[in-house]
């Protein structure tokens, strides 16, 4: 990778993986953080100064506490908050003579309590109190002593548990430190030059890489220098153990590439750079390397970014003209294949016939213009190779068919020729096959299939005849197959896949939509299960015997797994399933136990294919189990039994937040809970960076949310798959493939759970996922006190709209009360005065009835009386007279008047 993709610049000093798994680097132009599709860059900024102390950063490590510290090119050093992305910057203005050899720190290690070595560029070595914030002690040489440090330019510290240092100088060598004791140990035989030091505790010696004086080796029991003859007058300048073998070294070189160190037998394997081979090494200038958790070696060059090298793969081995040599296979399309002891021959489109000697590594190559009759073929296009035994190798070519006898070298051939009667039918011979019963057989391109007689030489047609049913059904052949039931497969370009009776000549025409008429049949071969596998351009077919000729047969296509219809070749597998190559790679194909259908598992670029198109009908299997498919770049070789899927389970990680497609940025400072997201004009800022939160606070009007996210497993992280489900709205999870992305966009208010999981570059699912909680807040007026708010005040509303009511009412009630008090009285007096009135009437009528009975008790006795004597009257009439009316009446006799009769009647006086 380099600065065309994405990287800040081409020069990686140090490669560091931090305790999360990103991927840190450093260059001339910024420190870069990679998590696997994309850097992030750190550099100088003179307007922020909590921004990195220079960009042209050096060292890297990381403390106990997961903080990164960065040593730069006379600019001091930086600590650095992986989690808000701030910087402290440290500067030593001590000698202003001396401020950048001061400040340009090579390394920076960390012992215990917070405290860290510096070696520097003139300064010596210092010693830093990162509680105090301050250096609190410096080392430099001393002139004329053996207990100082031997030179003022360190460029490598190593820690011991045992509470001392080992130093590599560039100007005076290795020396010792004695921490308690504060003194310094020489050794004057030791090399100069000193960049990097190595500790192997297992080999209890320390590593030396020098500038100019190649690699040496310091045994801890003896104290003796050995120097490393494979690496004499080399610039070393980066050393690295190889984890999978103790007795060997990754090495770094200048000039001369990696190379891979084995220290027992003083040997050293070099991976230079080749302009020819783009997955060769991008620069021979060599400055650091680090092998990450995963395994991966990690190249940091001068020129050419940082390469990444798997050395725990080799899945497939190519045969090209890339690594063979100058007389190796050219072109790289290759279309016939065959092995032979321990020969390997293949057919090429241009390059006629490559032999290649695996014993002694060496080529020989058959082309038309050979200087060697031998092996001069008469054709530059190879188009099948047919192993005969150990004697002889068919080979078909544009021109002919040719034998070659592997014996005495000789070829002979054999041409078409109208004139002669049993010459093969055409010279393009594209295909053949010697059956169970030793008889030979040729597909042609156009004329037919021909089978060769071996005693007379001559050679027999098969052809189409539109006439007859049971002919050939088309006269371009592929492919030919004979299976364990001696049933003789012949699979034609246009029309399908053919059953030859070859007793009778005849055909049977398979009928199948994959298998007949119009398809293209380029490869056929039978499991270990006796069943049949047919490589089409319109898919994968199988053909599982079902008794009586019969076959129940089943097409794969892209919806089943496979890359691509185009199937250009098919190969059994010696275990289980079938090997197919097509225009998208290389796939092994596994039958499901329980159903009728297929598991695939697709090899790509990422496993080390030189290229993913495969020439069709272009496949091997030889007597070592190992199978070849020939492609537009080379011969492809493997073993399937090796072939291994890596176990490694990257660690996913949440490395990204778009809101309204806008990033969310990390501005730490600008606001008091750093998980919540705000709105910085029109921006969104947040105080931390996500990779690190727990927790992430959003308000209502920011749902439309997108998500990226990494596995930090870095070979070929675009085979990376992912599946990720929001907890509170999905109900499942959603698998996105390969793509590294999710979109919400219609969240509501309210708690989730956002997760994420994801395979390694082989589809291992990682045990380990990432998780955020997502925390949206509603509205004001969504909110939980508002609503209480407002139900309080509809409450206490309520509540006062009832008492006043209650209290209308109880005034409506006591002025009610009132008039009906009034009313009440009113009525009792008018009941009173009526009463009264009744009793004055009642009396008043009494009085009359009393009136009444006394009129007519008068009234009786008037009558009663004009019957007395006139006398009577006269003497009544005198008496009356005299006006004493009343005593007349008072003094009325009793028995006058006729009992009670007459007690009703008033008394009258006469006033």
């Amino acid at each position: 990778m380099s600065n065309s993709d994405g990287l800040s610049q081409n020069s990686v000093y140090r490669v560091l993986q931090d305790r999360k798994g990103f991927i840190w680097l450093s260059t001339e132009n910024g420190l870069n953080r990679y998590d696997g599709y994309q850097f992030k860059v750190f550099s100088k900024d003179p307007s922020n100064p909590n921004s990195l102390a220079g960009s042209f950063t050096w060292h890297l490590s990381e403390d106990s506490k997961g903080r990164i510290w960065i040593g730069t090119f006379g600019a001091g050093f930086s600590k650095m908050n992986p989690k808000t992305h701030r910087f402290v910057n440290y500067i030593d203005r001590s000698n202003k003579n001396m401020r950048f050899q001061l400040n340009t720190i090579w390394a920076i290690t960390e012992t215990s309590d917070d405290r860290f070595w510096l070696g520097t560029f003139g300064g010596g070595m210092k010693l830093f109190d990162a509680k105090k914030g301050k250096i609190i002690r410096r080392y430099t040489k001393r002139s004329a002593t053996k207990k100082g440090l031997p030179g003022n330019d360190v460029r490598s510290i190593l820690a011991e548990k045992n509470g001392r240092l080992w130093l590599g100088t560039f100007d005076g060598g290795l020396a010792r430190f004695n921490i308690k004791t504060g003194v310094f140990k020489q050794f004057p035989k030791s090399p100069k030059r000193i960049i990097c030091l190595l500790k192997d505790s297992l080999h209890q010696c320390i590593w030396i890489a020098t500038d100019g004086n190649g690699l040496w080796r310091f045994d801890l029991k003896t104290n003796r220098f050995s120097s490393c003859a494979a690496f004499s007058g080399k610039s070393v300048r980066a050393l690295l153990p190889d984890p999978k073998n103790k007795d060997k070294l990754w090495v770094g070189t200048w000039r001369d590439g990696l190379a891979h160190y084995d220290f027992k037998n003083d040997q050293a394997e070099f991976y230079l750079h080749d302009p020819l081979d783009p997955a060769s090494i991008s620069d021979n200038l060599i400055i650091s390397l680090t092998i990450d958790r995963s395994g991966l070696l990690w190249v940091g060059t001068f020129n050419g970014g940082v390469n990444i090298l798997n050395p725990q793969i080799n899945r497939f081995r190519v045969f090209s003209r890339n690594n063979l040599t100058t007389n190796g296979l050219s072109p790289n399309v290759i279309y016939g294949i065959a092995e032979t002891d321990h020969f390997l021959w293949t057919g090429t489109n241009g390059g006629g016939l490559i032999s290649w000697n695996r014993k002694n590594n060496s080529y020989t190559d058959y082309t038309t213009t050979n200087s060697d009759k031998n092996r001069r073929i008469v054709s530059n296009v190879v188009y099948s190779l047919l192993k005969d035994g150990d004697s002889a190798l068919w080979i078909g070519t544009g021109k002919g068919l040719q034998r070659l006898d592997r014996k005495t070298g000789k070829l002979k051939l054999f041409a078409e020729n109208p004139n002669r009667k049993g010459s093969i039918s055409l010279n393009q011979v594209v295909s053949g096959l010697r059956d169970k019963k030793g008889r030979l057989w040729f597909g042609t391109f156009g004329g037919g299939l021909n089978r060769y007689d071996e005693k007379t030489g001559l050679f027999t047609h098969y052809k189409n005849d539109p006439q007859r049913k049971n002919s050939l059904s088309d006269n371009t052949i592929f492919c030919l197959f004979e299976d364990s039931k001696f049933n003789f497969w012949v699979g034609t370009d246009l029309e399908g896949l053919n059953l030859m009776d070859r007793s009778k000549g005849t055909f049977k025409r398979m009928i199948h939509p994959q298998l007949g008429s119009g398809q293209h049949i380029y490869s056929m071969t039978e499991d270990r299960q006796k069943n049949l596998w047919v490589a089409t351009t319109n898919g994968l077919v199988r053909m599982i015997p079902s008794g009586n000729g019969n076959y129940d047969i089943t097409g794969f296509t892209l919806k089943d797994g496979i890359p691509d219809l185009f199937v250009s070749a098919v190969v059994a597998d010696p275990r289980e399933g079938v090997w197919i190559s097509s225009t998208k790679g290389i796939s092994r194909i596994i039958p499901k136990k329980h159903s009728t259908g297929i598991s695939v598992r697709n090899y790509g670029l990422q496993d080390g294919l030189p290229n993913l198109e495969f020439m069709s009908s272009s496949s091997h299997q030889g007597k070592s189990q190992t199978i070849y498919f020939g492609s537009a770049a080379g011969c492809v070789g493997f073993r399937p039994k090796e072939l291994h899927d890596r176990t490694a389970q990257p660690v996913i990680a949440i490395t990204g937040l778009k809101i309204f497609n806008k990033p969310v940025e990390l501005i730490p400072g600008k606001q008091q809970n750093p998980e919540r997201v705000v709105e910085l004009g029109e921006n969104f800022v947040i105080g931390q960076d996500i990779t690190s939160l727990k927790r992430l606070e959003l308000n209502y009007n920011q749902e439309m949310l997108f998500f990226e996210f990494a596995a930090l497993d870095y070979l070929f992280p675009q085979s990376h798959k992912f599946a990720y489900k929001m907890e509170g709205f999905d109900s499942k999870w959603n698998y996105s493939g390969t793509n590294p992305n999710a979109t919400y966009t219609n969240l509501d208010p309210g708690e989730y759970v956002f997760r994420v999981k994801g395979t390694n570059n082989d589809g291992v699912w990682s045990r380990h996922e990432a998780k955020i909680q997502i925390v949206i807040f509603p509205p004001w007026w969504e909110t939980w006190w508002f609503r209480i708010s407002v139900a309080f005040i509809l409450l206490l509303s309520g509540i006062l709209i009832i008492r006043k009511r209650i209290r209308s009412l109880q005034l409506k009630n006591i002025r009610l009360e009132q008039k009906v008090a009034e009313r009440t009285a009113e009525i009792n007096k008018r009941n009173a005065e009526l009463v009264q009135k009744t009793d004055e009437l009642s009396a008043t009528n009494r009085k009359l009835v009393q009136l009444e009975r006394f009129k007519d008790q008068m009234t009786v006795m008037i009558v009663h009386d004009l019957k007395n004597p006139l006398n009577g009257i006269v003497n009544l009439s005198d008496k009356i007279s005299v006006g004493n009316n009343r005593s007349l009446i008072r003094d009325w006799p009793e028995d006058a008047l006729p009992g009670d009769e007459y007690s009703r009647y008033p008394t009258f006086e006469r006033q």
